[in-house]
């Protein structure tokens, strides 16, 4: 007798899983960084000596001298707790760090090019005066001569 069934052989599925625990180990989450917001100033008024062509130094004194008087004055009121002192501090320090920071952008605006044209014009006196500068190249000086020997 002959068989006339046609066998079919499935493929053994003993591949391993796809996602091994040592995959999963290896996998991490990372939380998505939002930009930081800018915070409020903590003081409710800058102080206003800042004017972009000329500051005015003395208003800016006047100013700081009075915050400070002030600062020391709330030890003589009544109903002051130590964080209100804390509080009043932190604003001066964030006020005085406002107007150093104005300052300075105003004076560097200033100075921008004054740097290259003081370097210009130093190595145009430097050529005018025909003096021999160190170069890699030597120069030789007869006039050493005389004062070696």
């Amino acid at each position: 007798m002959v068989d006339d069934t046609i066998t079919i052989d499935e493929p053994k599925r003993n591949l391993p899983p796809a996602i091994t625990p040592r995959v999963l180990r290896q996998i991490k989450i990372r939380t998505r960084t939002r930009p930081a917001k800018q915070p409020k100033p903590i003081y409710s008024r800058p102080y206003y000596y800042l004017i972009d062509s000329e500051p005015d130094l003395e208003l800016l004194q006047e100013q700081i001298c009075n915050d400070f008087r002030n600062l020391s004055s709330m030890e003589n009121d009544f109903l002051v707790f130590p964080s209100d002192v804390f509080a009043e501090a932190e604003a001066l320090k964030a006020k005085f760090g406002h107007a150093v920071d104005r300052l300075v952008q105003i004076i560097q605006k200033k100075v921008e090019g004054r740097g290259m044209e003081a370097v210009k014009l130093m190595m145009e006196s430097v050529e005018r005066c025909k003096v021999m500068r160190l170069t890699l190249t030597p120069h030789y000086d007869p006039r050493v001569e005389e004062f070696v020997v």
